[in-house]
């Protein structure tokens, strides 16, 4: 019979020093630590779109120029994949700001990119020294 209370007591303690254990390195006391890692994709070299860069688009062999601020993309005339060379603006960027243009005519400003959805102030201010906006006048006829 005191075996059985010895036993029991035993039991109980190393159960309690397990509860415990697992309680602490669960908890903060541990000292494990969370790492986060961020992974992105690699960025196609300058002059190329990610698709060429990829090897995905067989219709783009011949390599866009590249945009820099001497020579900045104009946004009314800019293709999808020109606009995908600039930072920041992927496919889904890219055809929204085609949706823009073709739903109100243009751009007037270059400020007015910020009128897309997905593109804000930081977006912005990332790209603006690599676009122009060139604003073309119809003619009425009259004269």
């Amino acid at each position: 019979m005191k075996e059985t209370k010895v036993s029991w007591l035993i039991y109980t303690l190393l159960a309690a020093l397990c509860a415990f254990s697992l309680g602490w390195l669960l908890g903060s006391g541990g000292g494990s630590r969370t790492a986060t890692v961020e992974l992105t994709a690699p960025s196609a070299p300058t002059g190329q779109t990610q698709a060429q860069a990829d090897g995905t688009d067989a219709e783009a062999a011949q390599t866009l120029p590249a945009i820099t601020e001497e020579h900045p993309l104009e946004l009314n005339t800019a293709t999808q994949a020109q606009l995908e060379q600039l930072p920041g603006i992927g496919p889904t960027l890219a055809e929204a700001i085609l949706s823009y243009r073709e739903q109100f005519g243009g751009f007037t400003t270059k400020e007015q990119l910020m009128e897309v959805p997905g593109i804000g102030e930081k977006r912005y201010g990332a790209v603006e020294a690599l676009i122009s906006v060139e604003v073309q006048y119809e003619s009425s006829g009259r004269g």
